[in-house]
């Protein structure tokens, strides 16, 4: 393996494969072992910071040796395990339960992490619900993943543990401003100006 940089063009848009650290052509002739330690990202979603392609590190501090996976080099999250349940409340009558993942996070500048339900939640914990979705890993936080969960359905059954429902997805952090300005200074001239909540439905 060479160290020459190469691009793929796929839809105008370039690609970088980035194999520890080497850069290399044709991902089509690589094995699916090879492909599973391939980040595959466009040209312009690499680092803001150092422009180099982003590595999120993590820690497992658990029970099961669980790791975060991907089932297919292509996908788009990360596989999360909820490992186990810690706490049971109730908040305005509704059973909120805290489940530990065994993971934190090392994020790069620029980055942040997106939890979102992977498609088997709906059949895999039916009664149960997100509330914060998706939730937010933000760059600096160290700490523990845990996620909360709505019973929403008391008879649901219970989770059975440890079970993946979650997957993790890095995003890109857009650095901006929020500046207050006066009424007068305020436009509201768009195709949409103040219609919401179904306004577009209105013939």
């Amino acid at each position: 393996m060479d160290g020459n940089t190469n691009a793929k063009t796929t839809e105008s848009e370039e690609y970088h494969v980035k194999i520890c650290g080497v850069k290399r052509s044709k991902p089509e002739t690589l094995s699916f072992a090879e492909m599973d330690e391939i980040t595959l990202i466009p040209e312009k979603m690499v680092c803001p910071v150092n422009n180099t392609i982003p590595q999120v590190r993590y820690k497992y501090e658990g029970e099961r040796n669980l790791t975060l996976k991907k089932g297919h080099p292509s996908d788009s999250g990360f596989d999360l395990w909820l490992e186990r349940l810690i706490k049971i409340e109730i908040i305005n009558n509704i059973e909120v339960q805290h489940f530990d993942t065994g993971m934190s996070f090392m994020i790069p500048d620029g980055f942040y992490l997106k939890i979102y339900p992977r498609s088997s939640f709906t059949t895999k914990a039916v009664g149960y619900m997100l509330p914060n979705c998706p939730a937010i890993i933000d760059q600096n936080y160290r700490g523990k993943v845990i996620i909360k969960l709505w019973k929403i359905r008391p008879e649901a059954a219970p989770l059975s543990l440890p079970i993946s429902l979650f997957q993790v997805i890095p995003e890109v952090r857009i650095p901006c401003h929020m500046i207050q300005i006066q009424s007068s200074e305020f436009e509201t001239n768009t195709d949409r100006s103040t219609g919401g909540f179904g306004s577009t439905d209105k013939k």
